[in-house]
């Protein structure tokens, strides 16, 4: 199940992966390969972000902070379930 995670307070937008059957989620598993994303459009929301990388692989996380970083550019961490292919996204 995928659903947009709502940070309240936080400075943050996320889309999230629910836990498995088991009650666990994989990061607990060390299953989970982290990227880093900068140059984001301005118009880009977390589902936007997660529909592009899910072309290679499952898509765990997404994470796009409010604010940008030192640089001025939007940025973003993508998690993806251990069977994506990290060649494919550098």
């Amino acid at each position: 199940m995928v659903g947009i995670k709502d940070g309240g307070d936080n400075d943050a937008s996320s889309v999230d992966k629910s836990l498995d059957d088991n009650g666990t989620d994989d990061v607990e598993n060390n299953l989970v390969l982290s990227i880093y994303v900068t140059n984001l459009p301005a118009c880009w929301l977390p589902m936007d972000l997660h529909l592009v990388m899910s072309r290679f692989g499952e898509v765990f996380d997404v994470f796009i902070p409010r604010k940008p970083n030192r640089n001025a550019k939007r940025y973003a961490f993508v998690r993806f379930k251990n069977n994506a292919s990290p060649q494919y996204l550098i």
